[in-house]
């Protein structure tokens, strides 16, 4: 039987059609993948070649000093970046951009020539360098506007008002140090994202998408810091530094009626604007952060635990060896011999003897209970990040020897804030309050949103004994005492020197010849206004220091308490080289004003928001000096607006992109 011829058109539709049928579910299923399980992912690489994503920081809420003005505003400058895809030349391209920018070639290189769609070249860039920039024409780079930090402060080429209390900002818009990160969360807005991408045409679209769930509110701060205080503090405490030879030195200022602090400084300082330029040691609050062997000062705590345990009285007196005492094998020394001084001389005097005697009689149960109360040994909790505790050993671990040492500062370790603290509570008649540094913070409508108030924690003495301690501590600045030298023409002080020898860390004992030199302080002592600590690090020379920061403490009490315009407590006084008498009179309400006499005074006019050639021609009528810094328009000035000036006064103009 013949066979019947095979149909291939036939057969070769039907392997077609059974591969088709097989083939069906497998494209079914992958379109599922693609649709529905791979689909967030996709998405994101399909946004990636037609547009980028960048998340800024937040533009952060500005800080004032206690009166309005400024000492950290944000301010709107260029970012550059790449689409590397559209740059032709990368190598000829990076190195225009790096002679612009100060970058390194090859880097830029590396980065121009990747094949991502987007890279930073340089962030926050000056107004200088992001014209030179656009001048040159270069392809495929572009601009996205990003706020900067900046602080208009400036003191000198070198440092800025209040640099290590206000701190700063990363490049990413964080706070990284000082009022800056301990109110980090307030000062910060929301987070944006910027989402660059391209129309038909090519050209850049820029869309801000908000992050959910972050907070859109940032709230500006007002500090008790008064800008002319700080000024006086950090002109003096820089010159008494450079003069003494000193490695370092601090002061603070505090109000002892609220426990606000109205000024705050270190040196040396640092230009929070270029803070990478300086190492990270000189950018720590040494006020809050450090800790030293007080000295002297401390027998003002030992002298008020004895009278309000009324285990010693004012007049009671003690023998002080003539100079030498012996305990348990060790010796205490006096500078000077003394016989028999009453507790109040001891004081005046700073005699170790006398205080390792008194202690014997607080004894060291009682007198540890004095210096806990006093705060010593625990952070005060001011609103500044890194306080330390300091160190204070427990009374079960204290010797003989330890208890005489304690009595006049050694083998305790304190903070300067601690100090200041301290004495404020005798200061204010008994009160240990709580310092602060924030007086209040504000929304963007202007509303209070927190008020700071005094904070009492304890009492620490009763207002007998306080004014028992201020009387003694008067006497100090008297004639034959220790700190004559912080002594005010117009108004009583109430204080105390301090020569502490500082520790060898690595033989163990104390140098021979390095000291920390310190004096702390109030006045009006009937009234006190000011409380001051100067602390001055390894002074050269006669290291005292009466001799070394009573002189600092009484330019700064003298200046600032007639710029609060109190009024004197001694009257008029007769100079010293002059039989005329000497009248006193108030200090206008700036650190920089001058007094003229027989013609109307001229003033300085508010110079901010002109343009420089504006501001160059108003200091020239004025017939002022003038130093500038910055480009665009002024942002910040001293001496301030309506402050005396006169002929060849030095004009500080600080300027910055308008804003």
């Amino acid at each position: 039987m013949r066979r019947k011829p095979v149909n291939w058109t036939k057969a070769r539709i039907f392997v077609v059609f059974v591969l088709l049928f097989l083939c069906f579910p497998i494209i079914f299923i992958r379109i599922i993948q693609l649709q529905l399980v791979k689909k967030d992912e996709l998405s994101r690489l399909a946004s990636k070649q037609h547009q980028s994503i960048i998340t800024f920081g937040p533009k952060r809420g500005t800080i004032y000093d206690v009166k309005g003005d400024n000492f950290a505003v944000s301010i709107d400058v260029d970012s550059v970046y790449a689409r590397p895809p559209e740059v032709k030349n990368p190598s000829q391209t990076a190195k225009k951009l790096a002679d612009i920018l100060d970058l390194n070639k090859g880097a830029l290189t590396k980065k121009l020539k990747t094949k991502k769609s987007f890279v930073w070249v340089k962030r926050k860039v000056t107004p200088k360098e992001s014209a030179r920039i656009k001048e040159s024409g270069v392809k495929g780079i572009h601009f996205v506007r990003e706020s900067r930090r900046f602080y208009p402060q400036r003191f000198n080429p070198h440092s800025h008002l209040a640099a290590h209390l206000i701190g700063f900002v990363g490049i990413d818009s964080k706070g990284l140090e000082g009022i800056e990160a301990k109110y980090e969360t307030t000062l910060a807005g929301n987070t944006t994202r910027l989402i660059l991408g391209k129309d038909a045409f090519g050209r850049e679209i820029i869309t801000e998408v908000p992050i959910p769930g972050k907070s859109p509110e940032n709230y500006e701060l007002y500090l008790t810091i008064d800008t002319n205080i700080q000024y006086i503090v950090e002109m003096e405490l820089k010159r008494a530094v450079e003069e003494r030879g000193a490695k370092k030195g601090m002061v603070v200022v505090m109000d002892p009626t609220s426990g606000g602090i109205l000024a705050m400084a270190n040196y040396p300082s640092f230009n929070p604007n270029r803070f990478w330029d300086y190492p990270p040691e000189t950018w720590r609050n040494r006020v809050v952060t450090d800790i030293f062997e007080p000295g002297s000062v401390f027998k003002v705590f030992l002298a008020s635990a004895a009278l309000e345990e009324k285990v010693v009285k004012r007049h009671d007196i003690f023998f002080c060896e003539n100079g030498a005492y012996t305990l348990s094998r060790k010796t205490i020394r006096d500078v000077k011999k003394y016989g028999w001084l009453s507790l109040e001389h001891i004081i005046k005097y700073s005699s170790n003897i006398g205080a390792a005697k008194i202690a014997e009689r607080v004894r060291k149960e009682k007198f540890y209970h004095y210096i806990k109360k006093f705060g010593f040994g625990q952070r005060t909790g001011i609103d500044l990040p890194g306080e330390a505790m300091g160190i204070i050993r427990h009374p079960k671990k204290w010797s003989k020897i330890a208890l005489g040492n304690i009595a006049f500062g050694q083998g305790i370790a304190v903070t300067s804030i601690q100090l200041i603290t301290a004495l404020s509570a005798i200061a204010n008649g008994g009160n240990l309050l709580k310092p602060y540094v924030v007086d209040k913070i504000v929304d963007s409508q202007g509303n209070t949103v927190r008020q700071s108030h005094p904070i009492i924690i304890r009492r620490v003495l009763s207002e007998e004994t306080a004014e028992i301690m201020t009387s003694i501590l008067k006497g100090v600045v008297m004639e034959g005492g220790t700190g004559t030298s912080a002594a005010l023409s117009y108004y009583g002080v109430a204080g105390k020197t301090g020569t502490a020898q500082k520790v060898d860390s690595v033989l163990g004992g104390y140098y021979e010849d390095r000291f920390i030199s310190s004096f702390v302080g109030y006045a009006p002592s009937n009234h006190p206004r000011l409380v001051i600590l100067v602390v001055i690090d390894e002074p050269q020379g006669i290291p005292y220091g009466g001799r070394v920061a009573g002189p600092v403490f009484k330019n700064i009490a003298e200046r600032s308490l007639r710029y609060f315009n109190i009024p004197p407590t001694k009257g008029t006084i007769v100079a010293k080289a002059s039989t005329k008498k000497t009248t006193w009179r108030p200090l206008k309400r700036t650190a920089h004003a001058a007094m003229h006499r027989g013609k109307p005074p001229r003033r300085m006019p508010d110079m901010r928001g002109l343009s420089m050639r504006v501001a160059f021609n108003r200091v020239r009528a004025l017939e002022l000096k003038l130093k500038v810094s910055g480009s665009g328009r002024v942002v910040d000035q001293h001496p301030r607006p309506g402050t005396v000036v006169k002929n060849g006064d030095v004009c500080f103009l600080t300027f910055s992109p308008d804003w």
